[in-house]
């Protein structure tokens, strides 16, 4: 084999190692913080074009954590002082499994006598 084959065959090699390296990267990374936060890893098939996967990884890298609700398992947002599934008042930090305080709920106001 040639000295100008073999440097060909190492340029090719290292042009597919950093293409596969710039296009597996933020998929995996992406399906990392959509997991961690409560979300579907799925919105990664836009990875399927490169630049897709980068818009995918930084959307799911700026997304809220959600949280887990303690009694039927499903996910709500942040702001959730009740499930909307259930109902139920509690919900579990899903990273470390600790509940999360419950939130006291807004008491309506009183009606007011005659002005």
């Amino acid at each position: 084999m040639s000295m100008s084959a073999t440097h060909t065959l190492i340029s090719l090699a290292l042009a597919v190692l950093m293409v596969s390296l710039l296009w597996v990267l933020p998929i995996t990374v992406g399906i990392l913080a959509f997991r961690r936060k409560g979300y579907s890893p799925h919105w990664m098939w836009f990875g399927v074009h490169p630049l897709g996967g980068y818009i995918a990884m930084i959307v799911g890298l700026c997304l809220t954590a959600r949280k887990q609700c303690s009694t039927c398992g499903n996910m709500g947002d942040q702001g959730f002082r009740v499930c909307p599934y259930c109902g139920h008042g509690r919900f579990h930090d899903r990273r470390n499994g600790t509940p999360i305080p419950d939130l006291p709920l807004l008491q309506p106001m009183p009606p007011r006598q005659g002005i």
